[in-house]
């Protein structure tokens, strides 16, 4: 029985660290190189002539939209492009525009962050468009010349985005930590195989013909992932590049946090109802890209959740969960020196570098959290699969 309990254990551990593990050993020496070919878009534009789209929900993100009226003319200067803002409502107050190329333009009816999205792209003329949250901004001036050379052999460039908290408490470093981990994790998988990234929502650079033909689905909590599904499926590729680096907000707190992982894990179960079959089936994708899309599917909506129950109910559940956060604690601290001296990573370690000078202490005490995150993403997953997903835009509504 000992030794059935103690097999059941690594097993469940092996699946529910299973993403980490892959990561980390496919950690190597960074190949990607930049193309020396430019990028020349279709439609007679100059591949410098960047129209950034900012969707904003008022009056929520009404402060930092008028933060990135600002931000426009420092991070993009010289560009030929424009800063469009599609916005749910009217703005409040009075706000000085007369120094910005700026179009502000209103969603009628539904106005939700997709439509807005929607809005402001069908808008846009210039020959690459730049995707950026309310609470997202560049860190400094983008590198025109990385963006087009990177455009020429793939459809989007996303950029690393770390996370910055006003707060200098546990939970404020919690999330920087978070992010520098998670970037790099990307930086690896993209050393590997060139143009299978991911569109993250923001710090996105897209040609204006692909961004226009794929258009964003409403009926999904998950639509920067859907996009990425569909244009990978279609043979689309999509750069990971890292020093395109945008600091982008904290949740306000822990409850927020929760309340943002569990839309995300109803969003992972609607996207593999919708997509796992059509990855498989896809014509433009390899082998290896299928088992990595369709695998990643079925891992975070059935696999995990099977993983976290197998070790709750064991004998010794304490300290099997005890063992996953020390697992976790090791690749993620492993894989974060991997990339430390690497000067694609450098301006991304330099952002995150209150989160790296923390104590041992916390930064086992933050994978913990990371560890009962996948723990919740486990329980909303199981919501979803008894049938709380059935009507997606009313479940979404209560997020």
């Amino acid at each position: 029985m000992t030794v059935q309990v103690l097999f059941s254990g690594i097993f469940a551990l092996l699946i529910l660290l299973l993403p980490d593990l892959v990561v980390f050993n496919r950690a190597r020496s960074l190949s990607l190189k930049v193309p020396r070919k430019p990028y020349t878009p279709s439609n007679n534009r100059q591949a410098d002539e960047i129209d950034v789209v900012v969707p904003v929900q008022v009056p929520e993100d009404e402060v930092f939209a008028l933060e990135w009226t600002r931000v426009f003319n420092q991070s993009f200067p010289g560009s030929g492009g424009k800063l469009f803002i599609s916005s749910n409502g009217r703005w409040h107050g009075n706000a000085d525009f007369s120094s910005c190329r700026l179009e502000v333009r209103h969603t009628e009816g539904n106005g939700s962050k997709i439509n807005n999205l929607e809005n402001a792209i069908l808008a846009t003329d210039g020959g690459v468009i730049a995707i950026f949250d309310a609470d997202s901004r560049p860190v400094k001036a983008v590198d025109f010349d990385l963006i087009s050379h990177h455009l020429a052999e793939s459809d989007c460039v996303q950029g690393s985005n770390i996370t910055a908290s006003q707060s200098l408490n546990s939970f404020g470093l919690f999330c920087e930590y978070e992010s520098l981990v998670s970037a790099c994790m990307s930086e690896t998988f993209s050393s590997g195989e060139e143009g299978t990234s991911q569109f993250r929502g923001t710090n996105a650079y897209f040609r204006s013909e692909t961004i226009k033909g794929l258009r964003f689905r409403v009926d999904t909590a998950l639509e920067d992932i859907d996009a990425t599904i569909r244009l990978l499926c279609r043979g689309g590729k999509i750069r990971f590049e890292p020093r395109l680096l945008a600091i982008e907000a904290a949740p306000m707190d822990r409850w927020e946090l929760l309340k943002q992982r569990s839309r995300w894990s109803f969003g992972w179960g609607h996207l593999c109802r919708m997509h796992l079959f059509t990855v498989l089936a896809s014509k433009k994708l390899t082998r290896h890209q299928k088992i990595r899309i369709a695998g990643y599917l079925v891992w975070v909506t059935f696999f995990l959740p099977v993983a976290f129950t197998a070790i709750l109910i064991l004998p010794w559940s304490t300290g099997w969960l005890l063992v996953a956060v020390l697992i976790k604690f090791a690749t993620s601290e492993l894989l974060v020196r991997k990339h430390a001296k690497s000067s694609r990573m450098s301006s991304v370690f330099e952002a995150s570098s209150r989160s790296r000078n923390v104590s041992l202490f916390h930064r086992i005490w933050f994978s913990a959290q990371l560890v009962l995150i996948d723990l919740l993403k486990s329980l909303s997953i199981f919501g979803f699969a008894l049938g709380t997903g059935s009507n997606w835009p009313a479940t979404r509504k209560t997020f």
